[in-house]
């Protein structure tokens, strides 16, 4: 149990960001991404998005093990980076899809390993989070530059590639 006889302290007594903090950076990475990226990165935007908004309702609040419907949506975005990654000319969905994977890897360590505390998986999992973020506003911001480059110097960009050449 947290907090008891040396354990984790309940997560509620942690110190944490002020709640607007990632509503401002995830929110704000995400519309980035749906207004400036292509239709990969805005579909990776409207997942990762749905995904937040519904976290608050899908973790448990205890703790108490593993974050089972958060696992579920969290392997699903990582088959849909995956595919990204496998079928794209892109880049970015290969970090995207190793920091979600790693995620997953995070929910799978809770399964295998019953001592790993709350913070540590909490902290996991918001570092793989906003790394991939990352990499989905980079991707955006590319995809941006890659549309205005043509037509601001006349001349046509090299085609982008990544696992397809």
């Amino acid at each position: 149990m947290p907090g008891v006889l040396g354990g984790d302290p309940p997560l509620h007594h942690m110190p944490a960001l002020p709640y607007w903090i990632p509503v401002v950076v995830i929110g704000g990475s995400c519309l980035f991404a749906l207004a400036k990226g292509g239709s990969e990165e805005r579909i990776a935007a409207v997942y990762f998005g749905l995904a937040a908004l519904a976290a608050p309702w899908l973790l448990d609040r205890r703790w108490a093990g593993t974050q089972w419907a958060m696992f579920a949506v969290d392997l699903g975005y990582l088959g849909l980076l995956m595919v990204f990654a496998l079928r794209s000319s892109r880049w970015w969905p290969i970090p995207a899809a190793a920091f979600q994977l790693l995620a997953v890897v995070t929910h799978l360590a809770t399964l295998v390993d019953h001592t790993v505390r709350a913070w540590a998986y909490v902290t996991a999992g918001v570092i793989w989070t906003y790394l991939g973020l990352a990499a989905i506003v980079i991707g955006a911001n590319n995809r941006w530059r890659e549309r205005r480059q043509p037509a601001a110097s006349g001349l046509a960009m090299a085609e982008p590639g990544a696992t397809r050449r």
